[in-house]
């Protein structure tokens, strides 16, 4: 099998009450926004405020 990196983000709103999601229609679900990592690069961790 081969590996891949992926990377994902929780974004709020200012109260903290409301999570972005996205909606995957194939499998009627939803997660968060994010996706594959090009080989070679890396993921830092970022806090926006």
């Amino acid at each position: 099998m081969q590996r891949v990196d992926v990377t994902y983000c929780l974004i709020t709103d200012s109260s903290k009450t409301k999570v972005l999601m996205v909606k995957n229609v194939d499998h009627d679900s939803g997660s968060l926004p994010g996706g594959a990592v090009e080989q070679g690069r890396f993921s830092s961790a970022y806090r926006w405020k």
